[in-house]
């Protein structure tokens, strides 16, 4: 973790546990906000106490990972400006569900995989399959 990283503190640390679709996925590796060729999950917190929500993203990265949740957050800037909020499933959804709390910091996040570059698309989709966030998760927006 890096002193006044704002990836950092929205990241699960080893061994953290999140429940998607009835699967649980731990974090198992050591990656942090500096690793590049990512794939990511983020869940937003507000709903993953509610059962059967649409509350979790598949995401990947060939960038480091900060800079990928930077692009995230710069969605986040404005909430009227509704061309810029729906760059990011993240942000559409806080703006459908909790206008009120418009907030990256909702979302928890972890890296959950590493690949070569030229193996993310495929390593994300898999994933996407295999956790059913296309169905029952923010990958379907």
């Amino acid at each position: 973790m890096y002193k006044k990283c704002k990836s950092c503190v929205l990241l699960g640390n080893m061994g953290e546990q999140l429940i998607i679709n009835d699967k649980t996925v731990t974090v198992k590796k050591n990656l942090n906000c500096k690793s590049p060729n990512v794939i990511y999950l983020a869940q937003c917190q507000l709903c993953s106490k509610i059962p059967v929500v649409d509350d979790t993203y598949t995401g990947q990265t060939g960038q480091p990972f900060h800079k990928r949740v930077n692009g995230h957050r710069a969605c986040f800037t404005n909430p009227d400006d509704v061309d810029l909020v729906e760059k990011s499933a993240l942000s559409l959804h806080s703006y459908n569900e909790h206008r009120n709390n418009f907030d990256l910091n909702n979302f928890k996040f972890i890296l959950h995989d590493q690949s070569r570059p030229r193996d993310l698309n495929r390593r994300e989709s898999r994933h996407i399959g295999e956790l059913r966030t296309n169905v029952m998760g923010l990958n379907r927006m």
